[in-house]
């Protein structure tokens, strides 16, 4: 059998590009675009190769299991669709219902409140295995209920995949405030992490926003609340 080299971060951004692109039906996601955002993600992250057949299992968990590297990937991706996206290059069938720059700010005549994308990871012990059908979810903790999301395409609550190394997504619908003038104003929210058999976890998120007369309709990538990732314990 030849020897071969692989790239294990390579897998890793297909992954989590594909799960970040899920909501984004605002850009074009052709071939031509997708393979130029992942080329753009690598070229930008360190390369781990490993021989082929041998370590292959490994090396791929270790880098799931390291939150800084996912943290980097993370960010190099967001840089990567919002780059991508924002010059389409001609001679290809791209995407003809783009939304219309304008479009991805909704300015409207009353005051809102946006929230920050939230993203965190889940293990289920000390070594950072992570695993599927961990329910997460975000509740508001003035109003004791879930909290809405921006559109149907966001859940809440969402369950853990194996396949998405423990990653989990929120994006909070706009608040609309009861004021004409900018306002800032104080949030707080709590993520639950259950799994039967393991400890409940709580995290507390509070937010600091002040009021816009607009409505967001796309990711920020400078306004995603990081978590710290959640270990869960058994009972």
């Amino acid at each position: 059998m030849p020897i071969e080299l692989k790239n294990t971060v390579e897998s890793i951004v297909e992954d989590t590009l594909s799960e970040l692109l899920k909501s984004r039906n605002d850009i074009c996601k052709c071939p031509k675009c997708l393979l130029d955002m992942k080329a753009y993600a690598l070229n930008r992250l360190p390369p781990k190769y490993i021989v082929s057949e041998r370590g292959l299992i490994h090396a791929e968990l270790d880098c799931y299991k390291d939150m800084q590297f996912n943290a980097d990937v993370i960010n190099i991706i967001f840089e990567s669709i919002e780059t991508i996206s924002s010059k389409i290059r001609p001679g290809f069938e791209h995407l003809k219902s783009l939304t219309a720059p304008d479009k991805l700010e909704n300015h409207t005549p009353d005051h809102y409140f946006n929230f920050s994308h939230i993203m965190g990871f889940v293990y289920i012990n000390d070594k950072l295995d992570f695993t599927d059908n961990i329910k997460i979810s975000l509740w508001d903790s003035k109003l004791k209920s879930l909290v809405e999301m921006m559109d149907e395409s966001w859940k809440n609550p969402v369950l853990s995949m194996n396949t998405t190394m423990g990653l989990y997504a929120f994006w909070p619908k706009a608040i609309k405030s009861g004021k004409n003038t900018p306002e800032t104003s104080f949030f707080e929210f709590n993520l639950l992490f259950e799994k039967d058999g393991f400890i409940t976890e709580k995290k507390n998120i509070q937010f600091k926003v002040t009021s816009e007369k607009k409505i967001f309709n796309y990711i920020r990538k400078d306004l995603v609340k990081k978590i710290p990732s959640v270990i869960l314990t058994k009972k």
